[in-house]
């Protein structure tokens, strides 16, 4: 991940996120997702097809896939996500390669970062104290639930707290995502981003929308 220091000069603040941008855990919610589908009896996908359609607010993604929220409704789906997901994440899920000398490299160079995610903070927190990593990020903001609605608000408050703590001038400060909803965050908090194309998304359809999008190399 050392090759994205070039995409991030000039920065003296990163907002990470955390799931596919950090967390290599894509195979894993394909593996579920996949299954979930298959125990309602409706049509299956692989990764190539999860790339394509995964989007925020999981609810509408949901349904894009065939989920009927009069037979079993969203908070109940979300819940067996979640449970499957905790229950397999340790053995399932990965930092991606690079992820600690690349936050190691940026403190050298004085640069601050925080995380925002669509993750439960409460659960986030505990990750990062596990990975070893929590003490790389000046805040960490979650939601407060698992439904993975929207980032917009948490973020624009996360951006609220930094100018006041660090006086920060938001062109000094760049998110780094894997999907559209990280470039639509990162607009309401009027500040720029760069997109990781080995998410959660397909390069096709982050390079659609946004012109800073780069692997991990």
């Amino acid at each position: 991940m050392l090759g994205l220091i070039p995409h991030l000069e000039g920065k003296k603040h990163i907002i990470w996120d955390w799931n596919g941008t950090l967390l290599d855990d894509v195979d894993f919610c394909v593996e579920i997702i996949a299954t979930m589908l298959s125990e309602h009896g409706l049509p299956t996908l692989d990764k190539t097809a999860y790339l394509k359609r995964f989007r925020f607010p999981i609810s509408e993604y949901y349904e894009e896939l065939g989920f009927s929220y009069e037979h079993v409704p969203f908070a109940e789906l979300s819940k067996l996500f979640i449970s499957r997901y905790k229950t397999g994440m340790q053995s399932r899920t990965q930092l991606y390669s690079g992820v600690r000398e690349i936050l190691e490299q940026l403190k050298s160079q004085g640069v601050v970062c925080s995380m925002l995610s669509a993750n439960h903070e409460e659960d986030l927190i505990i990750l990062l104290k596990k990975h070893g990593l929590r003490d790389y990020f000046f805040r960490v903001f979650g939601l407060g639930d698992h439904h993975a609605v929207s980032k917009v608000q948490r973020g624009q408050e996360l951006m609220q707290e930094l100018k006041t703590a660090l006086a920060l001038d938001p062109s000094t400060v760049i998110m780094v995502g894997d999907t559209d909803h990280d470039l639509e965050v990162a607009a309401a908090m009027g500040i720029d981003v760069l997109l990781l194309c080995d998410g959660h998304q397909d390069s096709d359809r982050l390079k659609a929308i946004h012109h800073k999008v780069a692997t991990r190399g």
